[in-house]
């Protein structure tokens, strides 16, 4: 009996991923679509929006006006590509990967911005660990995504924390924040499409996330409190020797 439960569990898993699979190509498609029908137009809107920014005196109502206009389309234009990432089927292209150099890379994309809010950066390796078993591009996208978010919830003099370490047959990666938390009601929703409670966020970057770390065959959990942080641990297969 409890063999039978454990495998209709198991069907109803796989149930699951099969509805999303076929749900994310619908999405797919639909965004391929409206990229290629919004990103014409916007860019017409932000080229005027430039031009009429030359003919105002810098500063000026109607300057400031223009270069709001040009900004938004920037950020629909942002929006269009996260969904379009999201959406795009992720089939990872496994191969070892060392889990300093990984971590060390994603970090230097968000180094400018760590300087501006005067952030400390720690970071603590585990002495020979393993290669970890992924894809370096789209690890690399799921790190810079949480370190993204991380820098963006912290004020000034934050501290950005990193632990790597192996856990059994997982290699762990912990990601932590000193920024203003998270409200408890919305944990059990971060990972979830287009849910966000940033200004101007599109809900879609720990989605990306999400899936890039499931379809490594991973796991990722979340704990945070107000006005103290949150802790992201990632869970990765390592690389056979």
């Amino acid at each position: 009996a409890v063999i039978i439960l454990r495998d209709l569990r198991e069907i109803k898993l796989l149930e699951k991923k099969i509805e999303r699979s076929e749900r994310l190509a619908s999405l797919g498609r639909m965004a391929a679509g409206i990229a290629h029908e919004i990103r014409n137009p916007l860019s017409s809107i932000k080229g005027f929006a430039l031009y009429f920014q030359n003919k105002f005196k810098r500063n000026s109502e109607d300057w400031n006006y223009a270069e709001v206009m040009a900004g938004e389309v920037d950020r629909l234009n942002r929006v269009i590509q996260d969904l379009l990432n999201f959406a795009k089927p992720f089939e990872p292209n496994l191969k070892k990967i060392d889990a300093r150099q990984l971590i060390e890379h994603s970090l230097k994309l968000i180094q400018s911005d760590a300087i501006d809010k005067n952030i400390i950066i720690q970071k603590r390796f585990e002495a020979n660990l393993p290669f970890i078993l992924g894809d370096s591009d789209l690890l690399t996208q799921a790190m810079l995504n949480l370190f993204i978010n991380a820098v963006d919830a912290m004020k000034k003099n934050g501290k950005l924390n990193i632990e790597v370490s192996l856990k059994g047959e997982m290699i762990e990666i912990i990601v932590a924040d000193t920024g203003k938390g998270i409200e408890l009601e919305n944990l059990p929703h971060i990972f979830d499409p287009f849910f966000t409670s940033k200004k101007g966020g599109t809900g879609l970057g720990l989605a990306i996330v999400f899936r890039i770390i499931e379809n490594h065959s991973g796991k990722i959990d979340v704990k945070s409190e107000i006005g103290k942080g949150t802790e992201f641990k990632i869970f990765l297969p390592k690389a056979s020797i």
